[in-house]
């Protein structure tokens, strides 16, 4: 049996199709299958059903699945065991992050500790808190930073940084120079915000849920993935953006972007580490861990 037939089959079934399993793994999609058509002949049985509909695992498949994963959890431990003798002269950190960490305080914090520990490899994956919990929830990511937590037994949740949600509004906007907003007010202007499965929007949507605003009530302009994004529209448009005041901070220090707070609902939150709760972190995942922790009691809030 081949471990990369095996994490094949893993990776299509955690990424529920052929497709994006190849390129998450870097593949082409006809060599994926060929991997999976090898794993089946050496098990002399089908793991996948396909259909219209998709792809599903046959019973066969169900039956293997836990075992492929204890496969390749065994060789992560054996790989971070011997990254182990060595220290952090060498070792690897897979991280996710939703986009208000992920763009503005990992990548310093990053700098920092590869600087620190220059042998050990960095990847970090950028995408909204449900992408980031999935990742490592999977195992596709050592560790995530998200905007949102929810219940799920497989992760634990650490609050790391704090965060506040703003108005943002362009210095040429007729309201730039309204201090405080209320969610009343907000509701009568064209809005932009995140999508849903971002952070930033269940931070909004769950604090209008103990005001007499509604995400329904409110004059959504556009719904936009990324931040950066949002920026750059509201410097186009006399509408309001909702955004983390870490994201913020760069543009109302140069005069680019009006801030605002926003009265009679709670909108702050925390940012979390999130992790596998039952699972093998190596040295490097530990150390990383113990970085952020002194960088957040550091870093404080964005203001």
């Amino acid at each position: 049996m081949n471990f990369h037939h095996v994490k094949a089959f893993c990776t299509i079934v955690s990424e529920g199709s052929f497709s994006r399993a190849a390129e998450r793994l870097h593949l082409t999609q006809p060599t994926i299958s060929a991997q999976i058509q090898s794993l089946e002949k050496a098990l002399h049985t089908r793991l996948f059903e396909r259909s219209a509909q998709g792809i599903s695992l046959t019973q066969s498949g169900k039956v293997f699945h836990p075992y492929a994963l204890q496969i390749l959890e065994l060789s992560e431990r054996t790989g971070q065991a011997m990254d182990e003798l060595q220290g952090l002269s060498r070792g690897r950190l897979e991280l996710g992050a939703s986009t208000v960490p992920g763009h503005y305080i990992l990548p310093r914090v990053l700098a920092r500790f590869k600087h620190r520990n220059p042998g050990v490899e960095i990847s970090l994956a950028v995408g909204n808190s449900q992408e980031i919990r999935h990742g490592v929830r999977e195992g596709a990511l050592d560790l995530g930073i998200v905007g949102e937590r929810v219940r799920d037994e497989r992760l634990s949740y650490e609050p790391l940084f704090r965060d506040h949600l703003v108005a943002a509004v362009r210095p040429e906007h007729p309201l730039a120079d309204k201090a405080v907003w209320k969610p009343e007010e907000l509701a009568e202007q064209p809005l932009v915000i995140r999508e849903s499965g971002s952070g930033t929007r269940a931070t909004l949507e769950r604090a209008l849920g103990s005001t007499s605003i509604s995400v329904q009530d409110l004059q959504i302009f556009l719904e936009l993935g990324s931040t950066e994004a949002i920026k750059m529209a509201i410097r186009a448009v006399d509408a309001v953006a909702i955004l983390s005041e870490w994201s913020v901070k760069d543009e109302a220090r140069l005069g680019l972007l009006r801030l605002s707070r926003i009265e009679g609902a709670d909108l702050g939150r925390d940012l979390y580490l999130v992790r596998r709760a039952h699972g093998y972190l190596s040295v490097a995942s530990e150390a990383f861990i113990q970085f952020l922790r002194d960088d957040s009691q550091e870093a404080g809030d964005p203001a």
